[in-house]
């Protein structure tokens, strides 16, 4: 096993290995903060962090909890069981961010002749497959001409909503098999109308519901004010314009496209002024609410994550956001986590909005969010099985209701000190389920398969208004929860 060191005041690195009993010693390094990465083969790269080395404390030790990787294989096969070789084999891992369900890419492999793939070294998690395959092994019919074959998610389905997701538990193998089905694809080509805007123009498409399965991005001509996309498969689309020039040109557009088959389908899409949405921020019982720094106010389009628009709070906490006509989750940059700051309500149009999803396709004077100052808050110390202190680890905060949890993923993740304290402030009154893990970071906590687990062996709390409430959780690793 590989042990490296790398100091983060200077840069300095030095490198061991560990002996049989998976003990290690790093020598001659200098004062300062030290991260170590951790390698062997069969497992997950490993990050730890030493404590400040200075004089005073020259030396210090650590245990290394390593979790080993997981494995997919499988065959891939065409309609009439013929093997594929040379198709794509992509790992897709679930994970929440920002309480939305995304899926990232993994290595990729490639079946060989026999139609098999192997995808090593994966992390634990839960999975969608998704096959590409665009050589002529099937038959050279009109598809294949048209640019190719539409993507397959396993077992076998083209829409990413019915593929069967795969759970992969720390070092262990599981086999998928994939029948390849047969499905063209066409290109999608248009123009832009109504206003001109030529700076900073996106034309993206995405699948209609799918708001984070990805964007497909145009090859876009301004000087034409054409674009195109190449390789879409049939089905249904929003197709959407951006452009963030100077304040006379801020437009967009938005359609909804139904793709069949049959060669190339052309569309138009319309360029509009964007609606001014006047708001402000205030405290409880409407009293005036002065920023302590810079702060924005967000509107991320509930269809399509890659649109946010900002607006900058005003010392007066008014701000102007230009809005599409379209549902807006609304948020804040810049709340003090120090003084528990958390929206309580958005108003807009006369009513409260759930979950602070607004309707800009309805008439409105301005924009109300509410702000609130002192919520509350829970601290305490994260320990191992020895009730020693678990420095590193990481406590989450998950909606006490199991259903909304698997929803929504984890509210909060906070990452422990060198002695294992943690402090976790902004926490609306309510029931929490609460639960601490070594061996990852607070972005790795967000995934599906892991919360699933860790309801059923997470503490119940429940914190009133503005309370702090002080508790300490033993951490578990991932091998245990998996178990």
């Amino acid at each position: 096993m590989e042990i490296s060191s790398v100091n983060k005041d200077d840069g300095s690195l030095l490198v061991a290995s560990t002996d049989a009993a998976g003990r290690f010693a790093i020598t001659g390094l200098n004062a300062g903060r030290h991260k170590i990465l951790i390698r062997r083969p069969g497992y997950l790269q490993k990050e730890a962090l030493f404590k400040e080395l200075s004089e005073d404390h020259p030396a210090t030790s650590l245990s290394i909890r390593m979790t080993p990787a997981a494995v997919l294989t499988g065959t891939v096969t065409d309609e009439r069981g013929h093997p594929l070789e040379g198709a794509w084999v992509i790992p897709l891992r679930m994970q929440w961010r920002d309480g939305r369900m995304v899926r990232s890419s993994s290595p990729i492999s490639h079946t060989n002749d026999l139609g098999q793939f192997r995808a090593s070294g994966l992390d634990p998690g839960r999975y969608l497959l998704m096959v590409h395959y665009r050589r002529g092994a099937i038959r050279a019919d009109a598809a294949e001409r048209a640019g190719g074959y539409a993507p397959v998610y396993a077992p076998g389905v083209i829409e990413a909503d019915r593929a069967l997701p795969v759970d992969l538990p720390p070092g262990q193998t599981r086999q998928v098999d994939i029948v390849f089905r047969i499905s063209p694809v066409v290109v999608v080509r248009g123009k832009l109308e109504g206003e001109r805007c030529e700076e900073h123009t996106r034309i993206g498409l995405s699948p209609l519901g799918e708001p984070d399965s990805g964007f497909l991005w145009a090859n876009y001509q301004p000087a034409r004010v054409q674009f195109q996309f190449q390789g879409i498969p049939v089905g249904d689309y929003v197709l959407r314009g951006d452009c963030n020039g100077v304040s006379a040109s801020r437009l967009e557009g938005r359609t909804v496209l139904h793709i069949e088959p049959g060669g190339n389908q052309d569309v138009d899409l319309v360029m509009v002024p964007r609606k001014l949405v006047k708001g402000r921020v205030v405290a409880e019982n409407d009293a005036a609410y002065v920023p302590r720094k810079i702060m924005t106010v967000q509107a991320e389009p509930v269809e399509s994550s890659w649109s946010v628009r900002t607006a900058d709070v005003q010392a007066d906490g008014t701000f102007r956001l230009y809005a599409g006509p379209e549902l807006c989750q609304i948020s804040m940059k810049g709340l003090s986590d120090e003084s528990g700051e958390i929206i309580t309500k958005v108003e807009y149009g006369g009513k409260a909005w759930k979950d602070r999803i607004v309707d800009f396709s309805q008439d409105g004077a301005e924009v109300k969010i509410v702000v609130v100052r002192n919520s509350g808050s829970f601290m305490g110390r994260i320990v191992d099985e020895r009730e020693r202190p678990a420095p590193h680890a990481v406590v989450l905060l998950l909606d006490a209701d199991k259903e909304r949890a698997l929803r929504s993923g984890p509210l909060k993740a906070m990452e422990a000190g060198d002695d294992g304290s943690f402090v976790i402030r902004g926490v609306p009154a309510g029931k929490y389920s609460v639960v601490a893990l070594r061996e990852l970071t607070p972005e790795e906590a967000s995934e599906p398969l892991l919360v699933s687990r860790l309801l059923d062996r997470a503490e119940t709390i429940t914190i009133a208004e503005g309370a702090q409430e002080t508790l300490t959780v033993k951490a578990k690793s991932l091998v245990e929860i998996y178990q």
